[in-house]
Formats: structure tokens, sequence, C-alpha cells
């Protein structure tokens, strides 16, 4: 999947993106409190909205080509209610007495495939392939209801390889032993037949000359587990080949690490990740630097999401030291990867050492944000004559007007 365009607008809570485009990698600059955080939370709540979670006031228009190089425009509006306070409403939610009152309604939504209509709908009525359907529910959106259907099935799939990076999660996260077992319950259970034959399996270098039983694990990895703390355990257990290579490329930013593994404590009974450093026992992952640990979600993020998904990251350089940022921003710009990044940063050694055809400087005038091209704002042809110019320009200084 790769996101072309999006346009979004909160009409509540007045908030607005102009149409931006995003290459294969974008790099979003600007001032603090410019938008750019926002821009990825915008993305992010339209994953949500596909899964049957409503947002008061929202107004979208999303193209995103698919791993079949299809394109699609996904494209919908929420009632506005001002006077409600709440933003964002999950599908437990719907489910409650008096729900006509408290939820705002889905208005319209379309999606197009190469420019052909698969539905539209107002308000309960949709028309799917021209055809008139039973009425549905006037707050979720189609692709989280008629998830049956091929076409839908196909968006879906598309949207769900948008993962966010989310420190915060991640550092909270638990591997129980309850989660291993249903794992491995889960591998002794599917069918071998269920294994996707489509192109996107057969291209993914992850999947890259693997028998059919670890391709079955791998998508059970990928797509049915959530973070990348969980997923790093699960290929540390089926996959020692793929883990061994995240932690050379680990210990490569840190000569100190001479291991790194999940141990059971027993006790708990729960997984701990632990690193091992020259000349010391071994130590949890939670007592070690928060700029180590964002080094391995990057490093795990760059190996695992291989082909085909979009990768956001806020704040780049968050606690990454200047040796960890030039390590995962060179895998983000190696040329056999096929994932798209999204990322933000205001620091000048991230905007420094990537390529200024990759930024788009973030602005904002009032509640409308858009963005700039380093060709727009006229900077110099090279890198580093584009990056003094750039730091000097209101836009990049200012940002808000």
């Amino acid at each position: 999947m790769k996101i072309k365009e999006l346009s979004f607008k909160n009409k509540a809570n007045p908030w607005e993106l102009e149409k931006t485009e995003f290459s294969d990698l974008t790099l979003l600059v600007g001032a603090s409190g410019v938008g750019k955080t926002r821009i990825l939370n915008s993305i992010m709540e339209l994953v949500k909205i596909s899964n049957g979670s409503v947002y008061n006031g929202v107004e979208w228009d999303f193209s995103f080509t698919g791993n079949n190089d299809e394109n699609y425009q996904w494209i919908g509006e929420f009632e506005s209610r001002k006077e409600m306070r709440r933003h964002e409403f999950a599908e437990k939610d719907l489910n409650g007495s008096g729900t006509s009152k408290q939820i705002p309604r889905l208005l319209m939504e379309k999606l197009y495939v190469e420019d052909r209509l698969v539905f539209e709908r107002e308000e309960s009525t949709v028309k799917y392939e021209k055809k008139e359907t039973p009425k549905i529910s006037p707050y979720k959106s189609v692709l989280n209801i008629f998830t049956t259907e091929s076409g839908i099935l196909t968006v879906k799939e598309e949207l769900y390889k948008i993962i966010s990076l989310d420190y915060r999660h991640e550092q909270r996260t638990e591997i129980t032993k309850n989660f291993w077992n249903e794992a491995q319950i889960f591998m002794g259970m599917v069918e071998l037949s269920e294994i996707d034959q489509s192109s996107w399996y057969n291209d993914q270098l992850l999947f890259k000359n693997k028998s059919k039983e670890d391709k079955l694990a791998l998508r059970y990895i990928m797509e049915r587990t959530d973070g990348l703390i969980a997923k790093l355990f699960l290929i540390s257990e089926f996959f020692k080949d793929i883990f061994n290579e995240i932690a050379e490329d680990f210990k490569d930013v840190f000569p100190q690490v001479r291991e790194i593994r999940f141990e059971l404590l027993k006790e708990k009974e729960i997984y701990e990740l632990q690193v091992k450093e020259r000349g010391t026992g071994w130590i949890a992952m939670s007592d070690i630097s928060e700029g180590m640990f964002k080094t391995l979600l990057h490093l795990t993020a760059i190996k695992l999401m291989s082909s085909g998904f979009v990768i956001l990251i806020d704040e780049f350089e968050n606690s990454l030291g200047v040796n960890c940022i030039d390590v995962v921003a060179d895998g983000l710009v190696s040329p056999y990867r096929n994932s798209q990044y999204i990322i933000t940063s205001h620091h000048p050694y991230v905007i420094n050492n990537i390529d200024m055809k990759y930024w788009k400087i973030v602005v904002r005038k009032g509640t409308t944000v858009s963005t700039r091209t380093y060709e727009q704002l006229k900077l110099g042809k090279s890198k580093h004559e584009a990056f003094k110019q750039l730091l000097n320009t209101d836009e990049f200084a200012e940002g808000i007007t």
C-alpha cells in the first residue's frame, strides 16, 4: 500500500488539512504546534473508521494505491455535532441505549477503484455495485459492515497495513504465557489452504523462499498480532534467522550489547525482553535507555515491514542518539525497501540527513494546515544549501500565521 493524497477536515472542532501528496518517504517538518502530529493522527483515524469507529464532524478524501497497483479513493463525511465535546466513539459505544441521540451519523461515503464507483451511501442507504442493499447502521463505515465482499475485503487488508509506532503502548506491552499458548494453538488449527497465494505475499522480502508452513506463521504474525514487541516475540520463537538479523543490526548500533532474548518470568507468567551487555548480567528492557528501546522498535519495523506497509513515526528523533538516527535513517531510504514511511521532525540533524525531495514543510494559517515542497519555497539546489535556507524561512521558523 502507498498513500497518495489526503485531505481531512474536522468541522466540530475546526481543523483542516488541505490536499497533501505523499511519496515513498515523506518527512513532515516545521515548527512545534503547526500540525505535523495531527496529520499522522488523521491517517490513523481513517484506519479506525474502517474498523467501526465514529468521529464527530470528520470529513475526508483519501487516495491510495494497493499492492495490486490498483488506485483507490475513499470519501466520507460524519455529522457535525458542535455541542458534543467527545470526538471519538469506538464500535462498542454504538451498542448502548439511546444511541441515536449520542452518536454522530455517517452522512455520506463513497469508494472508487480506478475511477469505478464500488459503493455510495447516503446515511443508512447504500448502493453496492449499483444495486441498493438493505438498510445498514447509520454510524459505521461500509468498510466495517460489508467485510465479506471481496472488493471491500481488499481495501480493509490495505488499510490494515498502516502502522503507527506508539512507543508508550509498546513499553506497556506484556507478552503473556496465554498469548503464546493461543499463538501455538492457532498455528496448529489453520489449514495451509488458507495461505494467500496473491502476488502481495510472493513479492514481500519477508516471505521470499519460505515454505507454506512458514508463510502461514508469518501471515499470522504480521496481520493478526498487534504491536511490534509482540511480533518480535513470535519471530524469536518461529523464525530465529530473522530475529538474529534484527539482533545483529541492534548490536551494530550498540556494540556493548552481546545478546537479546525473551525470558519467561514464571512468577508473573510473562515473557520479558532482555539484553545482555558486556560485563553485565541480563537487563530487563524496562531498565535500559529509552533511545535503545526505540531503536530496537525502529529496526524491527524496518525488517518486518519490508514490503507493502505504511509506517507512521512521530517525532522521529526523540530519545535517539546521533548513531541511532544514522542507522535508522539509512534503513528508511534503502532502495530495496517497498514500504512507505511518513515521519515528523523539527530536528536539524534529521532534516539535514534526509534528501530534500522528501521534505514537506508544514504551515498553518488559523485552523487550516497545508504543506510546501522545497521547490515551492525555492530553496537551494544542493541539500546543504537548501537546509540552510529552510532554517531561515518564515514557513519553517514560524509555521503559524
